[in-house]
């Protein structure tokens, strides 16, 4: 068996194939995949190959004689930037003949089909993409990571104010246990998820009110969360944080989802696959939290928030790279 896994150097792509590494058999090969090879962490048992989802000549390279790839859904913040690279991974999977594709959806939904995220609409298009492709295939729906709570709330250990656009249940889950369970997932024979889409969450739902809280216990100083009527927090977002409107509208939407419940859904899926209870959004929080205070740099931050600071243009032309685009 030869299993692929896309976006090699992030969190969630790292962290698998490290579980990957841990729980493969002789006679698995496992391989990720990354734009910038230099980059490309030691894992024992892992080749790594250079891809890029702007690129298909390098993904027909990188699936070249897998079995199972694993599309780790793209970080761009364009949303047709973001499909057109789903679309080039899917049809490079199936110009190699892969016999099994997973991707990582969101699960800001739910097992539901409709949501009111801007975000959670490119993941259900790209779904649909890997369906009409006719590969076997398994859609994994992630529940929000737990340990990006700063990027969400964009929380900083000296932040005593916060605004957000809405606030409601939320089935967190830590990425390390997703990744974990993604790659037993990957490993597995069984043919209960074989076209299918599946949720894996937390064990219980977590508000960002109760966040604020628990931010307040452990840091020992004032924080207060204000819940802002959307187009108002559009408008701060857009004049504070200098983000082009079409992101803060787009970043909205999802806290919509979230004041509405879409993402109080709670699965047992991860639980099976872990073979355990996974960890909650407090206990993996407050660990977090504590372990930050005691670290050289003032406390615990989320890696995405200087990307954030950086926004991606809204544009589908790279210099230098070629996309192509089709709209499913």
């Amino acid at each position: 068996m030869n299993i692929v896994v896309t976006g090699a150097t992030g969190g969630l792509g790292r962290s698998t194939l490290e579980f990957l590494s841990r729980f493969s058999s002789p006679g698995t090969f496992v391989t990720g995949t990354t734009r910038t090879l230099c980059r490309a962490p030691y894992i024992p048992g892992v080749l790594f190959r250079r891809a890029d989802f702007c690129v298909p000549e390098s993904l027909d390279l990188a699936f070249a004689g897998a079995s199972r790839v694993l599309i780790i859904s793209s970080s761009s913040f364009d949303d047709d930037l973001r499909l057109a690279q789903h679309r080039n991974a899917i049809d490079a999977c199936v110009r190699a003949g892969v016999e099994r594709v997973y991707y990582t959806s969101l699960g800001i939904c739910g097992k539901k089909e409709v949501t009111v995220s801007t975000l959670q609409q490119t993941h259900l298009e790209t779904e649909k993409m890997i369906k009409a492709s006719n590969i076997p295939y398994t859609i994994i729906r992630e529940g929000i990571y737990a340990e990006c709570f700063p990027l969400l709330l964009s929380w900083h250990p000296n932040t005593t104010s916060a605004i957000l656009p809405g606030d409601g249940p939320i089935s967190f889950a830590s990425r390390t246990e997703l990744a974990e369970g993604t790659a037993r997932l990957l490993l597995s024979d069984d043919l209960q998820y074989l076209n299918s889409t599946i949720l894996l969450t937390g064990p219980s739902t977590f508000t960002f009110a109760e966040i604020t809280a628990l931010i307040r216990e452990i840091q020992g100083t004032p924080l207060t969360l204000e819940i802002l009527p959307e187009d108002e927090y559009v408008r701060r977002i857009v004049a504070s944080r200098e983000r082009p409107e079409w992101f803060a509208k787009s970043w909205a939407s999802s806290f919509r989802a979230f004041s509405e419940g879409e993402s109080g859904e709670v699965d047992l899926t991860l639980e099976t696959l872990l073979g355990r209870k996974p960890r909650g959004a407090e206990e993996v929080i407050r660990a977090l939290l504590i372990e930050g205070k005691d670290n050289e740099e003032g406390g615990y931050t989320w890696h995405q928030n200087a990307k954030l600071r950086a926004i991606a243009k809204h544009t589908c032309i790279q210099a230098g790279v070629t996309i192509i685009i089709e709209k499913p």
